[in-house]
């Protein structure tokens, strides 16, 4: 899928690591520099998105990876890329980087996953959040979640996705949190 005018960023991470409040945050920063910016998510909100959030505790594998690659396209070509074609920056909370690492552990293999993935837009930014395995637990504990076998925290492969393949040259950015909590 072509890239357009406004440009395209993607927050990954495991659950707990502050990727909504990055979002958020950063959505302020570019909407106070005078940006327009639209905010969306993966699963995405759309039918697709609805059936693979619906569905993730019980469906794995390979069946998994292609109802959300499958969400993945639907979601560029019904929000994602209308907004960037109205010069709008659009910031996803998920993209590509969760989906590989929660498939990679799920069994599927890296290269099926590039694969069903190709055709997909690359982020012009991808930043990819981590923090201490310790921090995270603590806040997925605070919020009445738990570290369950779906959430994946900090496991091995994670370090594999940051590759070249994510998105077009030296634009990809991995951050890790010193384990506070931004209060107010």
């Amino acid at each position: 899928m072509p890239s357009s005018e406004g440009p395209f960023l993607s927050v990954d991470g495991p659950s707990g690591v502050g990727k909504t409040t990055t979002v958020r945050a950063l959505a302020e920063l570019l909407r106070d520099e005078g940006r327009v910016v639209h905010v969306t998510a993966e699963p995405s909100e759309g039918p697709i998105g609805k059936l693979a959030r619906e569905l993730t505790e019980t469906m794995h594998g390979m069946t998994l990876a292609c109802l959300y690659a499958a969400d993945r396209y639907h979601h560029l070509t019904s929000e994602v890329l209308p907004h960037m074609n109205a010069g709008e920056v659009v910031i996803t909370d998920r993209y590509i980087p969760s989906a590989l690492v929660m498939q990679q552990l799920d069994g599927v293999d890296p290269d099926y996953l590039w694969r069903i993935n190709v055709r997909a837009s690359r982020p012009n930014l991808a930043v990819i959040l981590d923090a201490d395995p310790t921090v995270v637990a603590q806040r997925l504990q605070d919020k009445g979640r738990t570290t369950g076998s779906r959430n994946y925290l900090h496991r091995p492969t994670s370090s594999g996705i940051t590759t070249g393949r994510l998105c077009p040259g030296p634009r990809q950015v991995a951050y890790r949190g010193v384990g506070t909590r931004r209060s107010g």
